[in-house]
């Protein structure tokens, strides 16, 4: 009973609005011969791909390095053990490590280690697990993590490796059914097991964490792209790239998705050039992504080798100022490529003064800044953040805020929330003119008021009031701030 992919419901997905641009640059071809079912590594400076099945002899036990360096392909010492294509790779600082697959007859369950120095692959303890084709695996630190896969059905079960002691240790389950086929990769000190088939349901669009210091699975964003099994994945500045593949109808894909573990957030990447693929390979070197070979969806194998380069985290340009009053101003600026946020700072132009920092959603290129001094000089400056990268600051700008004059009537009072959406605390800062007796309410949307944050007497100038949400329910709010008789309402998100 060999594998089958399942095909049957076809899910609905909400592809990210966020765009991170990047391109593709063809490469050498991989020298051998076309390729498919192969495993990838790199270590240092150097890429490797391993076993697979060619259009020449079948199934393979090749290594073969790349150098992006001199865009070259070279073989080293071939895999030890039986050829076997479907196998599963992954490697540490110094070591590359490939076991498990479809060998001729059997599925090995036997583990080896590529020293790239020496050019000598080692046997090493058994997986413990059992033999399986289209396994998981990805390394945090110096340990190797091995599990899914398939023999007969999607497994679940998972796997550490410790080269020093050259053992294994069962670790949790990934949670939810057995699958295979999925992308493995690892960011910091966490490991990720991303799409794959599952068992009697087809694909799945699901992305799992691993964390070694509590041993437990968290299910994360989920990939934004259509279900699939057999994609390909790398990891460039703090970010999984995930992409190509077979969905439930059995049509290849080329599309790619970049994922974002501080924001739990993914973005859309630059398709893949050629022909759309799965069972590829993929692996990063120096701040580059590649990704080649695998097969397309008349069977054809391919050599095809391709380079990524992820767009730069740009300063945002042309800063303005507008809607300047006594106090407050509109700042903008225009949109970055790439940027998931912007932060704002902002200051009196006077030695000595402290910046205050305000952060917005990449969905906006505008702040308004309330609570300001009259007549006085400010400065401000704005940069990209994109995911975990930050661009430099643009060029500060400057603006003077208006002059009050004796008996002028009386401005709008302005609010600023920040941060707005907001999950524990917000902060809203106002600026009174004179003393007044100040109220704060919190309004649903059903015009009810669920909470008064502030009900005194206060000071002339600057102040800030923190709103918890510990009795606020996850929706939209208005907060009505009142004033000698003058309201100003603004808008809250609580999540």
């Amino acid at each position: 009973m060999k594998k089958q992919f399942l095909l049957s419901v076809l899910l609905t997905v909400t592809v990210s609005s966020l765009i991170a641009q990047g391109n593709w640059s063809q490469k050498a071809s991989f020298s051998n011969s076309p390729l498919s079912k192969a495993v990838a590594f790199s270590i240092g400076d150097k890429g490797y791909v391993v076993s697979g099945a060619d259009t020449i002899v079948g199934l393979s036990n090749d290594t073969w390095e790349y150098d992006p360096a001199t865009d070259v392909w070279t073989q080293k010492a071939d895999l030890g053990g039986v050829a076997r294509r479907f196998a599963v790779g992954l490697a540490t600082e110094e070591f590359g490590y490939v076991g498990l697959g479809e060998g001729l007859g059997s599925d090995p369950a036997d583990f080896w280690q590529f020293n790239p120095v020496s050019n000598i692959w080692t046997k090493k303890a058994n997986f413990p697990g059992g033999s399986r084709e289209w396994a998981t695996g990805f390394s945090i630190g110096d340990k190797g993590y091995i599990g899914n896969g398939y023999e007969s059905k999607g497994k679940k079960d998972f796997w550490e490796y410790d080269p020093a002691a050259n053992s294994w240790s069962q670790i949790a389950d990934l949670a939810g059914t057995g699958r295979s086929g999925s992308v493995g990769f690892s960011i910091g000190n966490k490991g990720y097991a991303c799409t794959g088939a599952v068992n009697n349901t087809g694909a799945t669009d699901e992305l799992w964490e691993f964390d070694p210091s509590t041993g437990q699975w968290t299910e994360k964003a989920a990939f934004p792209g259509q279900a699939r099994a057999y994609a390909v994945g790398f990891v460039l500045n703090g970010k999984g790239y995930v992409g190509c593949g077979l969905d439930e109808n059995g049509n290849a894909l080329s599309d790619f998705y970049a994922y974002d573990p501080v924001t739990d957030s993914w973005e859309e990447a630059a398709a893949l050039p050629g022909p759309a693929r799965y069972w590829a390979v993929g692996f990063s070197i120096n701040g580059k992504g590649y990704v080649g070979t695998g097969q397309e969806n008349s069977n054809q194998y391919l050599d095809d080798f391709w380079e990524y380069t992820p767009a730069e985290c740009t300063t945002p340009t042309n800063p303005q100022t507008t809607n300047i009053s006594g106090h407050s101003a509109k700042l903008q600026w225009t949109s970055s490529a790439g940027a998931t946020k912007y932060k704002v700072l902002y200051k009196i132009d006077n030695i000595g003064a402290v910046w205050i920092s305000k952060t917005v959603s990449a969905s906006t290129t505008a702040l308004t800044i309330a609570g300001l001094l009259p007549n006085t000089v400010y400065k401000w400056k704005v940069r990209s953040i994109c995911g975990s990268q930050q661009s430099d600051y643009s060029s500060a700008s400057y603006f003077t805020t208006s002059l009050k004059l004796e008996n002028q009537i009386e401005e709008e009072i302005y609010l600023d929330v920040y941060p707005n959406p907001f999950s524990s605390q917000a902060l809203i800062s106002f600026f009174l003119e004179e003393a007044s007796q100040t109220t704060l309410d919190v309004f649903d949307l059903a015009g009810r008021k669920v909470q008064t944050v502030l009900n005194n007497s206060l000071e002339a100038g600057r102040h800030e009031v923190k709103l918890n949400n510990e009795l606020l329910n996850e929706g939209i709010y208005f907060l009505k701030l009142t004033v000698r008789g003058k309201t100003s309402i603004t808008k809250a998100v609580a999540h």
